[in-house]
């Protein structure tokens, strides 16, 4: 019996860290990953690519020494009804 938020453990395979660090490698790899935010939403670059730094980004917390966490993210959006901010 699962709990409501336990999720499987995957193990990344040799090939899937090489083709990471392939990605990861290429020149293009900002917009990609920019681009692939909310593809439907038309524009918006300078938003998506701040949510993809909140996403990539945060301060780690170290918790009293025994292991660290990510840190909180926070984004304000703030922009007219209808421009796709939820």
């Amino acid at each position: 019996m699962k709990r409501f938020g336990d999720e499987d453990i995957i193990e990344l395979t040799d090939e899937d860290k090489t083709e990471i660090i392939n990605l990861a490698k290429r020149p293009s790899i900002v917009e990609d990953i920019v681009s692939s935010i909310a593809p439907s939403i038309y524009g918006h670059e300078f938003v998506k690519k701040a949510l993809a730094l909140c996403m990539f980004g945060g301060e780690a917390k170290d918790v009293g020494g025994k292991h660290r966490i990510r840190g909180d993210i926070n984004c304000l959006l703030l922009g007219d009804p209808g421009t796709a901010k939820s």
